[in-house]
């Protein structure tokens, strides 16, 4: 896994090699939560699957925005929309627990392509 900085989003988030031929989890934390969640998965599903574990805006490593309105679920949804993007990720499928399952939703209205979709103690 590698660490990486999404300037444009100021989203900071951990990828493993990508490769196409292994499917891609997007990993969505909690609120006040960050990508070390996840970690224990990390080494458990790395071999099979390509991975992305993200810090929400405002969380983790991630920047933290000044005005209230700058933690809106668009902009959180959007972050990962275009954080997926700039990866050039088509095929994935997200687990989002708690609040990263309002975080998912938002990001399944705006791109709709997620081939599946797994949540955690939903809010």
């Amino acid at each position: 896994m590698k660490e990486g900085f999404f300037t444009e989003r100021g989203i900071s988030y951990r990828v493993s090699e990508l490769s196409e031929e292994r499917p891609t989890l997007v990993f969505i934390h909690g609120l006040s939560g960050n990508s070390s969640a996840w970690r224990p998965y990390e080494d458990k599903l790395a071999g099979r699957y390509n991975i992305l574990n993200i810090d929400l805006r405002g969380h983790g490593r991630s920047k933290r925005w000044p005005r209230y309105d700058d933690y809106t679920l668009p902009l959180f949804g959007e972050d990962i929309a275009l954080l997926l993007s700039h990866l050039s990720i088509t095929r994935y499928s997200i687990v989002a627990h708690c609040f990263g399952g309002l975080v998912a939703l938002e990001l399944l209205r705006k791109r709709g392509d997620a081939e599946k979709f797994i949540m955690l103690a939903p809010e």
